[in-house]
């Protein structure tokens, strides 16, 4: 499996990144476990309504956000 150019989502303290025989705690340290992932990126994509109820949510990107 090959992985790249993708936009990851990961804050906070005491997380897991990802699993690959152990924890991997940042997006750094797994592009160095893995060999992978080389060109993605964490950032906050800026959703319309994340958080909102199963009615509600909305994943689409804010056109009006400014990165």
């Amino acid at each position: 499996m090959t992985i790249n150019n993708n936009v990851y989502q990961a804050n906070g303290n005491g997380g897991v990144f990802g699993k690959s025989f152990f924890d991997i705690t940042s997006l750094s340290a797994w592009q160095t476990a893995l060999g992978q992932d080389a060109n993605s990126f964490n950032e906050d994509p800026h959703f319309i309504n994340p958080n909102g109820s199963v009615s509600t949510v909305d994943l689409h990107i804010n056109p009006n956000s400014h990165q």
